[in-house]
């Protein structure tokens, strides 16, 4: 991705696929910590990341809509409650 080729100490792969299944086992085989997308529209059907964020819980997502440059971030959080006040302080710590 050109807009990291400056980040010294990131390590940026592309993966092109126009398969979804192809994708999926692309981003397992690369154990990525976040996956990017890049696409016009791609906030308008997240059914795909989604899909990967349910696949690879560990995973933070990206999405830039390339035309209007709105980013949006999602990552699956997990968290045991044992009281009731527990969901309230994770909700003030959004």
């Amino acid at each position: 991705m050109r807009l990291l080729a400056d980040e010294m100490d990131m390590d940026v792969i592309g993966i092109t696929n126009t398969d979804e299944n192809g994708l999926m086992e692309a981003i397992r085989n690369a154990e990525p910590n976040i996956v990017i997308f890049s696409s016009p529209k791609i906030n308008e059907n997240l059914a795909l990341p989604l899909k990967i964020i349910a696949n690879n819980p560990e995973l933070t997502l990206i999405t830039i809509n390339s035309d209007d440059n709105w980013v949006r971030a999602y990552s699956k959080k997990e968290i045991l409650l044992s009281q009731a006040s527990d969901l309230a302080e994770i909700i003030r710590s959004q």
